[in-house]
């Protein structure tokens, strides 16, 4: 019904925001969790692959809002943007300098290894991809 629809939202650009937002915040804290007591650069990757696999597999929506369309709608661009911006500060912290260059380099890796194992193009668990995976990712902070 759109009256109910314009209750919450002023426009369609404004609800793909806040599902933007609201399953970036959950694997944001979903990452944080998954990732403490972790030691190792190597670990930490690793476990994020695996986290966000798992994450996207558990609902396929998180996929499209977070990977897919954020690719092409304005409003869902602007937020990845942002969240590659969060990832660069986050980089900072264990790629120092390089991170400027490495944080965007990884984000395009995560969405384009997101949107092929949803799609089946990888074989393997969310663990098996996360360990193949990892390695070659890893290089490029190193």
């Amino acid at each position: 019904n759109t009256r109910y629809f314009y209750e919450s939202f002023a426009s369609v650009d404004d609800l793909l925001g806040a599902a933007h937002d609201q399953a970036h915040e959950r694997l944001t804290i979903t990452l944080i969790e998954r990732s403490e007591g972790l030691a190792t650069q190597d670990e930490l990757i690793r476990e994020g692959i695996q986290t966000v696999l798992e994450f996207v597999r558990d609902d396929p929506r998180r996929a499209a809002i977070l990977f897919t369309e954020g690719q092409s709608n304005p409003t869902l661009v602007a937020r990845r943007r942002a969240a590659v911006g969060e990832l660069a500060s986050l980089a900072r912290m264990t790629a120092g300098p390089q991170a400027e260059e490495v944080a965007p380099m990884f984000a395009g890796a995560m969405s384009e290894l997101v949107i092929a194992w949803t799609r089946g193009e990888l074989s393997g668990t969310a663990r098996e991809v996360a360990d193949r995976a990892a390695g070659r990712i890893g290089r490029l902070f190193d």
